[in-house]
This record gives C-alpha cells, sequence and structure tokens, in this order.
C-alpha cells in the first residue's frame, strides 16, 4: 500500500501496476541496479536494503521526470537510465525510507536512505541480499508504453 501511494505521488496521473510477490533473483536482475541502503536511528549498522533494477529505475525516473515512452524505453533497451531518471528513482528511495519507519515497529525511530548506488548485477553483497529468504517485499512494476522492471526491500536487522 505505502508503495504503491509513493509510486502515484511520484508518477503522478501515469497509469501504473504494481504486482506483488514476483520474486528478484539474480537471473532477473538487469546488468546495472539501483542499491539503496537504509539505517535506522534505533538500530546500529544496515536496517534494510532497496533493489531496483535499471528497467525499474528508468520507469520510475522517467514517469517522475514526465519523459516520454520512446525516451523510457530507449534507455530500458540500453540498461543505462539518464541522470534524471537516476536522480528521480533516487528520490523513490528517499520517500520509501519514510514508509520504512511506519513498518519499524520503533517507537520515535526513523529510518533514511544513508547511501544509493549503481551496482553491477554480480556485486557480491547483492548476491548476498537476494539470497536471502525471509522478510522482503518484491514487486514487478508495469507502466503502459514503458514495459516492466522490478523491484524489492530486504529487511536485513536480525
Amino acid at each position: 500500500v505505502a508503495l504503491q501511494q509513493q509510486l502515484q505521488a511520484l508518477l503522478g496521473n501515469l497509469p501504473f501496476r504494481l504486482i506483488a510477490g514476483d520474486k528478484l533473483t539474480q537471473d532477473r536482475l538487469t546488468p546495472n541496479n539501483l542499491l539503496g541502503l537504509y539505517g535506522c536511528s534505533a538500530i546500529k549498522g544496515a536496517y534494510a536494503v532497496g533493489v531496483l533494477d535499471a528497467n525499474a529505475v528508468c520507469m520510475v525516473g522517467g514517469g517522475a521526470a514526465r519523459k516520454g515512452p520512446p525516451e523510457v524505453r530507449a534507455a530500458m533497451d540500453a540498461g543505462q537510465p539518464t541522470g534524471a531518471m537516476l536522480e528521480q528513482a533516487t528520490e523513490f528511495l528517499h520517500a520509501m525510507a519514510r514508509s520504512l519507519t511506519e513498518t519499524s515497529g520503533q517507537a520515535g525511530a526513523t529510518v533514511s536512505l544513508v547511501r544509493s548506488s549503481m551496482v553491477k548485477s554480480n556485486f557480491a553483497k547483492l548476491m548476498e541480499i537476494l539470497a536471502q529468504p525471509g522478510r522482503r517485499s518484491d514487486f514487478r512494476v508495469s507502466i503502459p508504453g514503458y514495459g516492466e522492471g522490478r523491484m524489492a526491500f530486504f529487511l536485513v536487522t536480525p
């Protein structure tokens, strides 16, 4: 629900579908992926990780930047989001920190995006995170005219 609302706020009147539960696995990653690392004020170390494949970065970022389908599809085909797309997708990761704060269960604690960066699909830490079974939320996002992308959020605290 929170993810749906964040996307709605970012994409405005652009229609999209969010399909939950479609697991993001290593073989479904794009060569470049946006990784967001979240910290929680009440917990030492990493709290959560967000992963957007390059398609999701292009779609979410391109949609938020009001780019047309041809420009978004060209970036997706190249596997290279533009600077504006990356900036908007990072903004989306920032916005998700508010939702993660609400679900943290830690009274008075705040979750924030500590760092985000584009990483290759064979980035060792990313492999480790994707292999994690439990506390994760996986989604496929579909935007008519753009295509489909994948994203997942993982709680990494014990």
